[in-house]
């Protein structure tokens, strides 16, 4: 009763009363976000003090603005802050040969494939797959009887036209017909037949005989002469028939040495002229065995044929190459026969269109191969050499740093500090050293050679820091867990 006189009696004008179950929740809460941040300060002045070696002034801690105190502050943050240890290794200049890569395969610079030009069966092989052949060389015999046989029909056929014309051997391209006996006798008769004309003529003309025998001396005349047309005639076609047989007669005993397959004979380019030349070449495949009969018209290969030195490489190369590519360049052939063997060769064409499909040109390098050493068919890997620097800047390639498009190193100046230098990357060398191979890679940069680059601890740098080079021996964590290839090129 007494409580709710008091109320009322306030004035109007009075605030309301808050409980005071109220007042205490709030101030409770305000406590305790006090306490929280002051422990966050005092975790972070602890932090701070124990990992840069700051010792927080008094009134720091206890909330004082001293101006002094904090001007000198970060001056002393600054120079507490720790060196990143580091690798380095010199920049160093090499001769960098820029080569193009290509993979093809091994061809023969010549193949040869062999088919029979006469039917029949084979009597005897006498080169097999591995022999090496000579242009010439017997191959293999197939059976010569019915080509024998042809070759005889053609000699009687060419004796029964020579005797037609009285010869026992073919007469010559420029012989005379009327050395013929059949023309000879008929050039006498009109010769005989003029005279008797030109008698009866002058008898005429004396009327001592009649026009009858006059006609009749002009009829045999004319006769004669056509008769003598007609010899020269027969004797013409006579020579025209010899010629054929002939002919026949070079085929049946062209037929005859087919019987014979050898190695046909070829000819090499020497400057713009091809001339006669005996290469060696290997058997690379037989098709045939003996007792097989073989048909003419079949396409069917005897013996393939592959000449091995030198051999040539086909491969492809992408358009953007086509102007560092030229007639004459030296290359590399790699092999999986040979690890670690360089086959030299060299650029032999070049294909001057480009494939519309695939946008790349074909080179063809002729590699010499007298040992006999690589083989066709086999998959190479050939590096064309299409130029070279001899003071080439080269750096480890644990140098280099690349992100988001960005290709950078760090170098270290004389006052310890890391430069961050942006560089366009070159041609990938491996160097043999004393701990092994060693990767690097031609730069183009602000970096000049002995200057001092970072192989290690790259990712804590930022341009300006302060670095510290490891040495052979320290107690750091990070120094006993650094590679041991680091140190070989460490900056001491």
């Amino acid at each position: 009763m007494s409580t709710t006189a008091d109320l009322t009696s306030q004035p109007p004008h009075a605030a309301p009363l808050v409980p005071v179950k109220r007042r205490s929740r709030r101030g409770l809460t305000a406590l305790l976000l006090g306490m929280a941040c002051g422990g966050a300060i005092l975790t972070g002045l602890w932090w701070l003090a124990n990992n840069t070696g700051i010792t927080p002034a008094p009134n720091a801690v206890a909330g004082e603005n001293d101006v002094a105190a904090s001007d000198e502050q970060p001056d002393q943050a600054k120079a507490a802050i720790p060196a990143i240890i580091v690798t380095t290794s010199p920049v160093q200049v090499a001769d960098v040969q820029r080569r193009l890569k290509a993979v093809g395969t091994l061809e023969g610079y010549e193949e040869i494939s062999l088919s029979p030009q006469v039917g029949g069966r084979i009597l005897a092989i006498h080169k097999d797959v591995g022999d090496l052949v000579a242009p010439g060389d017997l191959l293999l015999e197939i059976d010569p009887q019915d080509a024998l046989l042809a070759v005889k029909e053609a000699h009687s056929s060419l004796d029964l036209e020579l005797s037609k014309l009285g010869l026992k051997t073919p007469p010559a391209e420029n012989f005379d017909v009327e050395q013929v006996p059949a023309v000879q006798k008929s050039v006498l008769l009109e010769q005989n037949a003029l005279r008797t004309l030109e008698r009866y003529r002058q008898l005429a003309l004396q009327k001592v005989t009649t026009q009858d025998d006059l006609e009749k001396a002009e009829t045999n005349y004319r006769v004669a002469v056509v008769e003598a047309r007609q010899q020269r005639l027969l004797a013409g076609e006579t020579l025209a028939a010899i010629r054929q047989k002939i002919a026949l007669l070079k085929t049946a005993e062209k037929r005859l040495a087919d019987t014979r397959v050898v190695v046909p004979p070829l000819t090499c380019l020497e400057g713009s002229s091809k001339v006669p030349c005996s290469p060696v070449l290997t058997v690379a495949e037989r098709h045939v065995s003996e007792g097989e009969n073989v048909v003419a018209t079949q396409v069917t290969a005897l013996y393939l044929l592959v000449m091995e030195h030198p051999l040539k490489l086909r491969a492809q190369l992408p358009e953007r190459a086509v102007g560092q590519v030229k007639v004459g360049q030296p290359v590399e052939v790699a092999v999986e026969a040979y690890p670690g063997v360089k086959f030299q060769g060299l650029v032999k064409r070049v294909n001057p269109t480009i494939q519309r499909a695939s946008r790349t040109f074909e080179i063809e390098v002729a590699i010499p191969n007298e040992e006999r050493r690589l083989k066709a068919g086999s998959f190479g890997v050939a590096e064309i050499l299409v130029d070279h620097n001899p003071t080439a800047v080269i750096v480890p390639e644990s140098a280099i740093i690349k992100f988001a498009g960005v290709v950078k190193l760090f170098k270290v100046t004389p006052e310890n500090r890391a430069v961050e230098v942006p560089v366009v990357l070159g041609e990938r060398i491996e160097r043999q050293e004393k701990g092994g191979i060693v990767p690097y890679v031609e730069v183009t940069g602000a970096v000049q050679p002995g200057e001092a680059v970072v192989t290690s601890g790259q990712s804590q740098l930022v341009d300006g820091r302060e670095v510290r080079l490891r040495t052979a021996v320290t107690a750091t964590p990070a120094a006993q867990e650094a590679p041991a290839t680091g140190t070989k090129g460490s900056h001491e």
